[in-house]
């Protein structure tokens, strides 16, 4: 099964499972996925260059801080709590 992101996510939104809330939720899980591909690629270059000029280890950057990281999983798991939830929902309300 193949599908992209929209239409998954249409069809969260048509059978209810994706509400507003959870919207919100996954659209900042989205954007600090984002931030961290882009932060990454934008990293591994600067890397490549400070190597080059041989400065010291103080002056590298580090990845996604312990803090935005945590943010971004307890962020998923609410939404996969939710959708889990809303499917036990439905499941039961089917039977």
């Amino acid at each position: 099964m193949h599908k992209k992101w929209s239409e998954i996510f249409s069809e969260g939104k048509n059978m209810n499972i994706v509400n507003h809330q959870t919207e919100v939720k996954i659209k900042v899980v989205r954007e600090l996925r984002h931030f961290g591909v882009h932060y990454s690629q934008r990293f591994d270059k600067e890397l490549i260059e400070i190597t080059r000029k041989i400065l010291q280890p103080s002056d590298l950057r580090g990845w996604i801080t312990k803090a935005d990281a945590s943010q971004s999983l307890m962020l998923s798991a609410s939404i996969l709590n939710h959708f889990i939830s809303t499917a036990e929902t439905q499941a039961s309300s089917a039977s």
